[in-house]
């Protein structure tokens, strides 16, 4: 299983904080932090870019929900851009 996001703010410093979950099992997670956008020169990074990864077994025959929960501290203007999540299933 794995999960890739592009976490975004560009009003407020953010920290952010994702967990990769399946079938209610946390299997990994992943903080970053943003600055707001913009700054005198530019320089202030809104964006940031982050990987999960994780393996879980599940029981046999049964289906399986998998997500990626990511929170900013509820700061306003959030969002997280070019999510990809990934599973396998083997067997």
């Amino acid at each position: 299983l794995s999960a890739s996001a592009s976490p975004h703010n560009q009003s407020n410093d953010s920290l952010w904080t994702c967990r990769l979950i399946a079938n209610g099992v946390q299997v990994d997670i992943h903080s970053t932090n943003t600055q707001n956008g913009g700054g005198i020169f530019g320089q202030n990074n809104d964006i940031a870019s982050m990987s999960l990864n994780g393996v879980i077994v599940l029981p046999f025959g049964q289906d399986a929900t998998a997500t990626l929960n990511c929170d900013s501290g509820k700061q306003t203007d959030s969002d997280v851009d070019d999510i990809q999540l990934t599973a396998v299933k083997v067997g």
